[in-house]
């Protein structure tokens, strides 16, 4: 096999190691909803944030139905352009394809916006996706309204 070559295996997570198990875990609770932040979802799952960030990219289901959907997101926000340039600016670095978008009329300083985005070729998880909008100053709250 060539450096860098992936190969992929199918294995019974009953002989995973706990590390490994407990990453999956983490990543369904995000998922799911259970936990909405990755320190959340680490101290749940009783594992490091580090041994999280080394093996999640590297675990998944074999089949996974929502890696190919379409989750809408409905962000609170301040009423800022730049902030929508932003967003729109870390859903392409996340290659999430915007299918609809549609900005509310502001309110009190405070406007929302809507997004569709394709989610098959993103190269972050829903999850992570929605923490770093989080993340951006001015976005007051997220909520995945929708995911097929």
């Amino acid at each position: 096999m060539e450096k860098g070559t992936k190969q992929f295996y199918l294995v019974d997570f009953q002989v995973l190691p706990s590390a490994l198990k407990n990453t999956i875990r983490a990543k369904e609770l995000l998922k799911n909803g259970t936990a909405e932040t990755i320190n959340e979802a680490v101290k749940k799952t009783g594992i490091s944030r580090s041994a999280y960030y080394k093996y999640k990219d590297h675990v998944a289901p074999a089949f996974e139905d929502s890696m190919y959907g379409v989750a809408t997101l409905f962000i609170i926000m301040q009423n800022d352009p730049a902030l929508g340039n932003k967003i729109f600016r870390r859903l392409g670095r996340a290659r999430a394809e915007v299918m609809t978008m549609h900005k509310g009329i502001a309110v009190k300083k405070l406007t929302t916006m809507s997004f569709s985005i394709q989610t098959a070729e993103m190269v972050l998880t829903l999850s992570e996706l929605v923490d770093e909008l989080r993340s951006l100053k001015g976005v007051k709250e997220i909520y995945v309204v929708k995911e097929e």
